[in-house]
């Protein structure tokens, strides 16, 4: 089946706010007898400028870097709209044969979107209580990426993170470790088994 794994970087965490890349893995995966093969088949990334008028958001360029020079750089005279919600219906389109989509924090990108997903599977929320990491107050937290990613073995570049399209690789890893960890594999399995 058709697994669509995918990441957002916005100007601010408002759904108001403009979204300045989108990025999305498609993987054909493939269960036989306990046997998990994966293999990626088809990749969407596009890069945006902000909503006329709308102020930049420091907080999230500090943490994404998407000035609007490197996205300039990043668009590279690309023939798509300039802005993410005039170019919304093409990653409805690259959506439109599958069914289940997993990201990191996935409620976070959704509301990004105007269209429904069937199946969501969030790699934070369903680690949170498999990592159990604890926040300042001895409370368990969610886990970040580069959290979840460390849980699993999963080597990153920090200075990538938080680039859309290594954000959606780094998910789509972590989704395939956790087929292979007794503590996820059946939540995932329970994904997967939807139709």
């Amino acid at each position: 089946m058709n697994v669509i794994f995918w990441d957002t970087e916005t100007n601010g965490l408002q759904k108001q706010h403009s979204v300045l890349s989108i990025s999305a893995i498609k993987a054909d995966i493939e269960i036989n007898e306990n046997k998990i093969n994966s293999q990626i088949t088809d990749r969407y990334e596009r890069f945006y400028f902000r909503k006329p008028n709308e102020k930049i958001g420091i907080e999230a360029i500090n943490v994404n870097g998407l000035t609007d020079d490197v996205i300039k750089i990043e668009r590279n005279n690309a023939n798509y709209p300039e802005y993410f919600y005039n170019d919304i219906n093409s990653f409805h389109l690259f959506c439109s044969d599958t069914k289940h989509f997993v990201g990191h924090n996935i409620s976070f990108d959704k509301k990004y979107i105007n269209f429904g997903l069937k199946h969501i599977f969030c790699t934070m929320k369903t680690n949170t209580y498999i990592i159990k990491l604890k926040n300042a107050n001895g409370k368990i937290k969610f886990p970040s990426l580069n959290e979840t990613a460390h849980f699993y073995e999963i080597e990153t570049n920090k200075n990538e993170l938080h680039n859309s399209m290594y954000d959606s690789y780094i998910a789509y890893q972590i989704f395939c470790k956790m087929l292979g960890n007794e503590k996820s594999k059946g939540k995932v399995m329970k994904f997967l088994s939807k139709s």
